[in-house]
């Protein structure tokens, strides 16, 4: 069996837990690390507490004051309620790229109603297959001449 007399590597701080720290540990700003103060960015914690219904209004109102992270990291720590464990349930949204097909889709379908690109997609969620290859013979030669 072996032992090693090395030290474990000491695990480097995360933005989630520095929300774990404002939530249930309340550390003093002068008491955290230059890296921990260093992860506090105002401007990405408010998205993740925003998550949670209850403190979104809260959240918007100190969005509009230009507060020093260490303002910032005070007014949390005393926001949220350490009682109990909260789940903020921030989701990154990833807009996908759309294939030739899809573009030359959602074009002629907004060529054909004459509508936006937005309500194109909307309709091209509903319409049927057909509709949609006939959509796609009809307005194919105009797209690739209006591509070039």
């Amino acid at each position: 069996m072996k032992t090693s007399n090395a030290e474990p590597e000491e695990k480097k701080c995360s933005l989630y837990d520095m929300i774990l720290i404002a939530e249930s540990v309340k550390t003093p700003w002068n008491e955290l690390t230059e890296e921990q103060q260093k992860l506090w960015t105002p401007f990405v914690i408010n998205r993740f507490i925003s998550s949670r219904e209850e403190y979104a209004p809260l959240i918007a109102c100190i969005d509009k004051y230009n507060l020093t992270p260490e303002q910032h990291y005070t007014y949390i720590c005393s926001l949220i309620d350490p009682r109990r464990k909260h789940y903020f349930n921030y989701k990154a949204y990833k807009t996908e790229k759309a294939s030739d097909d899809d573009k030359l889709l959602i074009w002629a379908c907004s060529q054909e109603y004459e509508i936006g690109f937005r309500e194109a997609k909307m309709y091209l969620e509903q319409m049927p297959t057909e509709v949609k290859e006939e959509l796609k013979a009809k307005w194919e030669e105009s797209y690739k001449y209006n591509k070039q």
